[in-house]
């Protein structure tokens, strides 16, 4: 299934296949990677490619 929600900076997303949240942090086109962060801090750089595959939902920000 691909994608079709847009990287946004600051929008929450939610992974369907483990429930996983993450917040969109950097979109970088001229570098072709968004870079996203875990509610535990962790981070991770993406494609655009590879953000597409993703079967991601609009998600709330985690309670802290």
């Amino acid at each position: 299934m691909m994608n079709a929600q847009e990287p946004i900076v600051g929008n929450w997303y939610r992974q369907h296949d483990d429930s996983r949240q993450f917040q969109v942090v950097v979109v970088d086109k001229s570098k072709n990677s968004i870079r996203i962060q875990y509610p535990d801090d962790g981070t991770e750089e993406l494609t655009f490619e590879s953000w597409r595959q993703l079967e991601l939902h609009p998600a709330d920000a985690p309670e802290e």
